[in-house]
């Protein structure tokens, strides 16, 4: 929760100092190993979406995911311990999350083609 809001800030903030464009790299919204986390995710994907186009207006110009699949093996030692397996929207076993069909929906209406 708050995730996007966080997004904006930073990016306003961004805009403030350098007054240039951002390129938000290495988003990611994990689903921690829950259904409820994973409804989490996806309502941050839908409001993300939501508020592409303040985003937008802020200067970006897009935007990379750190993972479109889980990964059962990722070190969990690392900064965010468990919830490092689960950045994805496809878990390990190949099923989809509910956040997959936000990701997919906002990508198709924010493409030109």
């Amino acid at each position: 929760d708050g995730a996007v809001d966080t997004l904006v800030a930073g990016v306003s903030q961004l805009r403030a100092a350098f007054g240039k464009p951002s390129f938000v790299i290495d988003l990611a919204l994990s689903s921690y190993p829950s259904k409820t986390y994973e409804q989490h995710q996806a309502a941050a994907v839908t409001e993300l979406f939501a508020r592409m186009n303040e985003l937008k207006a802020l200067g970006v110009t897009g935007i990379v995911w750190r993972a479109i699949a889980d990964d059962p093996t990722f070190d969990t030692s690392n900064y965010h311990g468990l919830a490092e397996r689960h950045w994805g929207f496809i878990r390990s076993d190949g099923s989809a999350k509910p956040a997959l069909q936000a990701l997919v929906d906002g990508i198709r209406r924010e493409s030109p083609n």
